[in-house]
């Protein structure tokens, strides 16, 4: 691996690839759909939430374009 690996910014973000995106990130409100910077597969922490269905989000987007998805027990 050629680059760093950033490790928790302090503002939501725990780890970020400068060349894949977010990788890991956390906050009160998931990222709205279309945003931009999170990368494919980045896992998102809903530090509200109070099951895995409300509180593990998983980008099935693209770094250009977030979508979201709750990760399911079933």
């Amino acid at each position: 691996m050629s680059h760093a690996v950033n490790i928790h910014d302090g503002l939501g973000q725990i780890a970020k690839d400068p060349n894949v995106g977010i990788l890991i990130a956390y906050g009160a409100t998931v990222p709205t759909d279309a945003t931009v910077g999170y990368a494919p597969g980045c896992l998102f922490i809903k530090t509200d939430g109070t099951t895995l269905d409300n509180t593990i989000y998983i980008n099935v987007g693209t770094k250009a374009s977030c979508n979201f998805d709750a990760a399911t027990t079933s």
